[in-house]
């Protein structure tokens, strides 16, 4: 995915503006704070967190990946300052945190997703319904010419099996069952759109930024509802079937110190970097 690597007139001017927002003052000695959690999300606090640097060079945030359930063991043990989810914590997980620290964590919705499926841009098949979508990934139908597309084999693909994508696939279109058949499980999203790139056959799901130059196809509830395509407006409508949010969790006596930060993810210049990949912010 293509990311800013220059400082354009536009990002100054939010630079600018931010300044005299945020409330940067009450750092005063070099810290690092850690986020861990979901690996998608990443590269896209990685670029943000740097321009809030340039601003802030006090506050420094190492971000890592793992994996959900990583980060909130990890949350809960006082090893990092803050988790990325994809989901709300369980009341488990609540009842731990005020067993450990006597008060709630604190849970801020960063942005929303939707689930897409996409295949071959060549593709004619334009939608699929939910259980047409379990079907084939549980190799009842094997062949697209029995969702209205071409004689051709469906030919799996997703990306590895103990990503938090994967498990949420799993949860939202098969039932919490696992894929059955011959699936190419692949390490990254860019090999994974690559490798569909070049296979007529290949049908697989991520979020809605992945797999750009791919065709994203729309999904019906049932035989009987609309097609829905996976577009912002629609993730913000609340009409596309599978959707979910992204939360930064943190403890309480760590949200003075992360206040600012969290206020610059809602600025313009941050939005756009939760758009470029296919998430969006609060509306």
């Amino acid at each position: 995915m293509k990311q800013h690597n220059t400082i354009t007139i536009s990002y100054l001017l939010y630079v600018l503006l931010s300044s005299l927002f945020l409330s940067l003052t009450a750092f005063c000695q070099d810290t690092t704070y850690v986020i861990k959690g979901v690996d998608m999300f990443q590269p896209i606090l990685r670029q943000i967190a740097d321009a809030y640097n340039v601003l802030n060079p006090n506050f420094n945030v190492d971000i890592q990946g793992g994996g959900v359930h990583n980060a909130i063991r990890c949350l809960n043990n006082g090893v990092i300052d803050a988790a990325i989810s994809n989901k709300p914590l369980t009341e488990y997980d609540i009842r731990h945190f005020e067993m450990r620290y006597g008060k709630k964590p604190i849970q801020i919705r960063l942005a929303h997703e939707c689930l897409s499926i996409f295949v071959h841009h060549e593709n004619p098949v334009q939608d699929l319904t939910i259980n047409q979508v379990f079907k084939i990934f549980t190799s009842e139908i094997t062949n697209w010419k029995e969702v209205g597309g071409p004689d051709m084999p469906i030919s799996l693909y997703s990306l590895e099996d103990f990503s938090d994508t994967y498990l949420y696939f799993k949860k939202s279109f098969l039932g919490d069952e696992s894929p059955v058949g011959k699936v190419n499980y692949l390490p990254t999203w860019e090999i994974l759109a690559s490798q569909i790139s070049r296979d007529k056959t290949g049908i697989s799901f991520g979020p809605m930024g992945v797999g750009r130059g791919l065709k994203k196809l729309s999904l019906r509830k049932d035989e009987q509802s609309p097609p829905v395509s996976p577009t912002p407006e629609n993730l913000i409508n609340n009409t596309y079937p599978i959707t979910r949010t992204i939360y930064l969790i943190l403890r309480e006596d760590t949200v003075p110190w992360f206040k600012s930060f969290v206020e610059w993810l809602t600025l313009p210049y941050s939005r756009d970097i939760f758009r470029q990949y296919g998430f969006y912010t609060e509306m």
